[in-house]
């Protein structure tokens, strides 16, 4: 489970809002090894959104990119890093 980020985005319905892959390697390379995962013709469907984002907390170490296909119900998102990674990397630096 995961918290959504602070803002001011709401969420009309109840449900699935998204579902996480991990897709360990280098945060550089992601999109594109995300991308080679799915369908060009999947992701040419109308209603069919891909969008990029790089969100950084206060304390993350690790760069966290993310690469985000959405029909506007459920979204699937793609990351270098597992949730335990991110907060054993939070954990070194004290």
């Amino acid at each position: 489970m995961s918290c959504p980020w602070p803002g001011e985005k709401r969420y009309p319905h109840e449900g699935w809002e998204h579902i996480e892959i991990v897709l360990p390697g280098e945060p550089e390379t992601l999109n594109t090894r995300a991308l080679a995962l799915l369908s060009d013709d999947g992701l040419s469907q109308p209603g069919i959104f891909v969008k990029t984002s790089a969100p950084k907390g206060a304390r993350e170490r690790l760069p966290n990119p993310t690469l985000a296909v959405t029909d506007g119900k459920v979204t699937i998102k793609f990351h270098p890093w597992s949730i335990e990674q991110i907060v054993a990397s939070e954990h070194a630096e004290r």
